[in-house]
């Protein structure tokens, strides 16, 4: 018998919780985790993160660095790609790089030069200083210019 409690939203932003036994799926395997190996320290080593896990530390040699990224959405599907909040009422916290206008920008660029989780924007469009403003301009215009701060918060 498995417990098992669910928390969170559906797609329509709808408050859904699921608390209770499990089904049972008897036609599904589950591994045992009590008996799988860990990987060794050097595969761990040499193994390089996947490039939307680039992370600037705050205390890392491009910490503080601004960068300025330009993007343009060139149809009405196209998404910035960033997992972003209000930090302070003032700035915008990049918790995340997604598929999008600034995973594209980032392939092209040298890695003190992408946007990644822990950056901070600062300004869009040379709005600043409100966060609702700037997220207001991040969903509504067609070119972005984003002021980006390097490793400005900690994960």
């Amino acid at each position: 018998m498995s417990i098992f409690g669910v928390c969170c939203a559906d797609a329509e932003g709808t408050t859904v919780e699921a608390v209770g036994d499990a089904p049972a799926q008897p036609d599904v395997e589950q591994p045992n985790v009590a008996t799988q190996e860990a990987p060794k320290a050097a595969e761990l080593a040499t193994a390089p993160p996947p490039p939307e896990l680039v992370q600037v530390s705050p205390d890392g040699p491009y910490s503080g660095a601004e960068i300025i990224v330009r993007v343009e959405k060139k149809s009405s599907s196209d998404r910035i790609g960033l997992d972003i909040s209000s930090v302070g009422g003032k700035v915008l916290k990049v918790w995340k790089v997604k598929e999008g206008l600034i995973q594209e920008y980032n392939n092209g660029k040298p890695v003190e030069q992408q946007v990644a989780a822990g950056d901070g924007i600062m300004a869009v469009n040379d709005k600043k200083g409100f966060a609702d403003d700037l997220l207001k301009e991040v969903s509504t215009a067609e070119v972005l210019e984003l002021v980006v701060k390097r490793g400005m918060f900690a994960l």
